[in-house]
């Protein structure tokens, strides 16, 4: 797939986040600088609004 962004992890099972959870955060956020990286892009959810409380 194009401009497919794959880390596998093989040996993590199904809940890798539990197991090497920096490994999935810095894969998060690799992937959130590429998703909003331009500027020029609308943004993701315009009506999108923080809850408050």
């Amino acid at each position: 797939v194009e401009g497919l962004d794959f880390e596998p992890v093989d040996g993590l099972g199904h809940m890798p986040q539990f197991v090497e959870p920096e490994r999935v955060v810095a894969f998060i956020k690799r992937i959130a600088r590429r998703a909003f990286s331009d500027a020029a892009s609308p943004r993701v959810h315009d009506n999108f609004n923080e809850p408050s409380g």
